[in-house]
């Protein structure tokens, strides 16, 4: 059987310490124990944007699976990468979908052109990873077509151990020990 080539595109967000970039450096950490290759685009400003101009090159000689989280980056240069990954015949692009930003910021009908625009750039991808059913519907409801898997449950990579605390009765009073 042939050895399918597994890719993740890590990028390193600018804001720390929200649940949304603990969420794409877990899951980055996750697939990389599950055999995946890291790409990474660098953390300083020029530097996403210098290898988001040249990501076609980056990506022209890779086969087998990326995926890439959305959303990441800002708009124009998270369009880069996509548009590259999908023009290398020799990959197949999923997008773990984090969010939708056409929900969580423009969540009124009269930005349907939003939302519009959002899924088509979605549909742009060959499967996607959606967080629950709920999101997968919503995808449905908006056109897109393509695979649509669920996640149904998330999990935060912890590095602390589990203490285990057992609790003694003693009449009507408890304690720990």
């Amino acid at each position: 059987m042939r050895k399918i080539n597994k890719y993740v595109l890590e990028w390193h967000d600018s804001e720390k310490n929200t649940g949304g970039v603990k969420a794409k450096q877990d899951a980055v950490t996750f697939l990389k124990k599950d055999g995946f290759i890291s790409i990474e685009v660098p953390s300083s400003k020029l530097g996403k944007v210098w290898s988001s101009f040249w990501a076609r090159y980056i990506l022209r000689n890779l086969s087998g699976i990326i995926v890439i989280q959305y959303p990441s980056g800002k708009p124009f240069l998270r369009k880069l990468w996509l548009e590259a990954a999908c023009k290398n015949k020799k990959l197949k692009v999923i997008l773990l979908i984090h969010d939708l930003e056409s929900i969580r910021f423009f969540n009124d009908s009269k930005y349907s052109d939003v939302r519009q625009s959002e899924f088509e750039f979605i549909a742009k991808a060959d499967g996607l990873v959606a967080l629950n059913e709920r999101m997968k519907s919503l995808l449905v409801k908006g056109g897109i077509v393509k695979p649509i898997t669920t996640l149904d449950a998330w999990d935060y990579d912890n590095k602390n151990p589990i203490i285990e605390k057992k609790i003694i009765r003693e009449g009507y009073a408890m304690r720990e020990i």
